[in-house]
């Protein structure tokens, strides 16, 4: 893997993913809409995924060691990866592909 930090995003990034990362909707929410998978477990969580400088950004607004979610969630993840790589590879001249 690349990059990671246990400090905010404060980087000088362009608006649109800026928008992203700083909205309040990131971090904890407090709630357990699909139950609790531990004792451990601190409910929903929601997160902001972004490009800078030609990577893939997840910001999470909190840390965190570990993340569950319902197979439709993972499929929309997976989604929301593959266009961002893209949008990440886009001006790089590399060309990206995937299959299953």
């Amino acid at each position: 893997m690349s990059n990671h930090s246990d400090h905010p995003f404060d980087s000088p990034i362009p608006d649109a993913i800026r928008r992203a990362i700083e909205s309040p909707l990131r971090g904890n929410t407090g709630r357990f809409p699909q139950g609790q998978i531990t004792p451990h477990d601190e409910g929903e969580i929601q997160f902001a995924i972004g490009v800078k400088d030609h990577k893939v950004c997840l910001d999470f607004g909190t840390p965190v060691k570990w993340m569950g979610m319902e197979p439709k969630q993972a499929m929309e993840l997976a989604q929301a990866l593959v266009k961002h790589a893209r949008d990440a590879a886009r001006g790089t001249g590399e060309v990206l592909s995937f299959s299953l």
